[in-house]
């Protein structure tokens, strides 16, 4: 597995050189609605997927005669939960691709391919987009209890959602503040079964839930052809 995303990375920057690439980073809220554990300091059910940043990059190319913009991205993040009071701990990573589609809903008819810097008429107009992200990830996640540590990892499939502006700083680079939502319907981890031998603290237990990721983000897009 690691062999093939560092081929994938290598093919992924040798294309890069030769138009816009990006990087990007965000911060991530999870809530895992069927894995929750109470804290027996207040009594409130938390999510035992934390919170927790991504970093990525992606490769940009466009439809020639409208503004649909597309961003195949590649994206490991690391969300960290941890429950001092039940001893107990977990490390929940992602390494993901994401097929990211940008919708410049009120300026769909431009035929531009430059930066918004570049680009003539209101920012607002030119800058505002909607994003789609179907995405496919590896999701491991490594539960540490008082008396063992639990791993597991699995595929999962997701959708995100977002929105965004464009901020064209020169012809080279644009910065894109973001903001979204990505579901994950279902993440299996058979491993999370073994914890009712540990504790009753799981309101509701099960090797399967989906999962909700709210994110704030900013990406950097960087243009080698100008």
């Amino acid at each position: 597995m690691r062999k093939v995303w560092l081929f994938t990375f290598g093919l992924f920057f040798s294309f890069s050189l030769q138009a816009q690439f990006g990087v990007k980073g965000a911060y991530h809220f999870s809530d895992a609605a069927d894995w929750q554990a109470f804290s027996t300091e207040n009594g409130a059910a938390e999510s035992i997927i934390g919170n927790g940043w991504s970093v990525g990059v992606d490769y940009w190319f466009r439809l020639k005669k409208h503004r649909v913009e597309f961003l195949p991205e590649l994206n490991y993040s690391l969300l960290q939960q941890d429950f001092p009071n039940l001893g107990w701990s977990n490390d929940a990573s992602f390494t993901s691709f994401f097929f990211n589609t940008n919708l410049y809903i009120f300026d769909l008819k431009g035929d531009c391919d430059c930066p918004t810097f570049s680009k003539q008429g209101p920012t607002l107009k030119k800058g505002v987009f909607i994003q789609l992200s179907p995405g496919i990830s590896y999701a491991a996640s490594e539960l540490t209890l008082p008396s063992t540590t639990l791993k597991a990892n699995t595929v999962a499939f997701s959708i995100g959602a977002g929105i965004g502006f464009d901020l064209g700083l020169s012809d080279l680079l644009t910065l894109s503040p973001m903001l979204g939502l990505r579901y994950y319907p279902g993440i299996q981890w058979d491993t999370f079964a073994a914890t009712k031998a540990e504790t009753d603290n799981f309101p509701v237990l099960d090797n399967t839930s989906s999962l909700n990721q709210w994110y704030a983000g900013l990406r950097l897009g960087i243009r080698l052809d100008q």
